[in-house]
């Protein structure tokens, strides 16, 4: 028999991400490529802590201005989440800009970063190279 919830989870996608429209264009994006993403903001993960990931194929985190502002200072409180999650689930961290030294803590618990400054078709590549990474090996 089919285990459907098995196969449900197997291409879910977490986003954590402060600016819903970023939420909403990478749900979109992978959406073309039959995944299903769910959006969080940084304060409920910072919440439920890691057991927020998971139930996902891998957790996105955008950092972008929204991000920044809201809580530029609470990097290092944050790497705790960011290491703990990354036992259970692959992080990915989506930069809209340069990365900083201030996510230095952070980069030993990524799978991968990505630099999204120079456009929308960088943040293709990226959801191409995450989906590429993460599916499920068909059998």
């Amino acid at each position: 028999m089919l285990d459907f919830k098995r196969t449900e989870l197997k291409n879910r996608t977490l986003v954590i991400a402060e600016n819903g429209s970023v939420s909403d264009h990478m749900e979109n994006l992978f959406a073309d490529r039959d995944w299903l993403v769910e959006g969080m903001s940084t304060h409920l993960m910072i919440s439920q802590g890691a057991a927020s990931v998971i139930d996902y194929r891998c957790v996105i985190f955008v950092i972008d201005q929204h991000f920044r502002k809201r809580f530029s200072g609470l990097i290092t409180e944050m790497s705790a989440v960011i290491r703990n999650a990354s036992v259970h689930t692959p992080v990915y961290l989506l930069f809209e800009n340069d990365d900083d030294t201030m996510f230095s803590a952070w980069l030993n618990h990524v799978k991968k970063t990505f630099k999204l400054a120079t456009g929308q078709h960088s943040l293709h590549e990226a959801i191409q190279s995450i989906v590429s990474t993460e599916a499920p090996c068909a059998s």
